[in-house]
């Protein structure tokens, strides 16, 4: 990460503000496969693990799996914004260097529990304030339905893809908005700067129809409603 962050740091133009994270996919436990061996490897697995170094610390205070397995997502995070804020100066965080930590949208306590462990004395006393290498927190909000839900319909309009956005999908808007409170909540009691998106909401094409309903589903991205 050193070396990425002096890459990173001499490439880049001076005026080109970075955004760099950590967490997209790492809390996706269910696929405790999909991980390679190196950097964060399998973080569930590590997180479980007796032997791993950070499993002592993860623990404390007790938890169950699923919210070590966050809080170690937290503690490389938190590593990854002070090696780069080392490189790039603690008087870049901000304005060139803008750390972010991310997760899963629709559940805030992905983002909540290793924020609040991150706040306790002992990571405190190591990597200072949250809000001092935290810039942003950032979730993927799919406002745009799942892929199955807008292809169920042969030929879909815009409209009908319109109201299944109100109210109707899984992902829909209303549900969405609901958990961007939640983040809107982590966001000032940490007080981060900034809360962000990340991925794109261009419509699904992996469904069983990938190309069927495209032309519905931007143009219903863009409709005036």
């Amino acid at each position: 990460q050193i070396q990425l962050a002096q890459l990173a740091a001499a490439s880049l133009p001076s005026n080109v503000i970075q955004y760099w994270g950590l967490g997209n996919e790492l809390w996706n436990n269910i696929y405790q496969g999909y991980f390679g061996p190196q950097g964060m490897g399998q973080p569930y697995n590590r997180a479980t693990n007796p032997n791993d170094p950070d499993y002592a610390r993860i623990n404390t205070p007790p938890a169950d799996p699923y919210e070590r397995m966050v809080r170690l997502i937290g503690l490389e995070f938190a590593r990854m914004a002070k090696r780069f804020l080392s490189v790039f100066g603690q008087g870049a965080y901000g304005t060139r260097l803008r750390p972010v930590l991310e997760s899963q949208h629709a559940n805030p306590w992905m983002i909540s529990t290793p924020l609040a462990w991150l706040s306790l004395p002992a990571q405190v006393a190591e990597f200072g304030p949250v809000n001092s290498y935290c810039w942003s927190i950032s979730g993927a909000p799919y406002p745009a339905g799942e892929w199955h839900e807008m292809d169920e319909v042969r030929s879909p309009t815009p409209e009908s893809i319109v109201s299944g956005l109100r109210s109707g999908y899984s992902y829909d808007l209303p549900f969405m908005m609901a958990a961007a409170d939640g983040w809107l909540a982590v966001k000032n009691q940490y007080g981060i700067a900034e809360l962000s998106a990340y991925e794109g909401i261009a419509p699904h094409t992996d469904g069983p129809s990938p190309t069927a309903n495209s032309v519905n589903k931007y143009g219903a991205h863009l409709h005036p409603d």
